[in-house]
């Protein structure tokens, strides 16, 4: 039960970084489009 309860709470975490890595990710390149795009 308490491993079962540590590998969900680590799942959890990893979809949360997953998540924001991917957010990060998305934002980063909308903002390097558009400064390529106004320069």
């Amino acid at each position: 039960m308490y491993g079962f309860k540590y590998s969900y709470v680590t799942n959890t975490l990893f979809d949360i970084y997953v998540f924001v890595l991917s957010g990060l990710i998305v934002s980063l390149t909308y903002i390097l489009f558009h400064v390529y795009k106004v320069c």
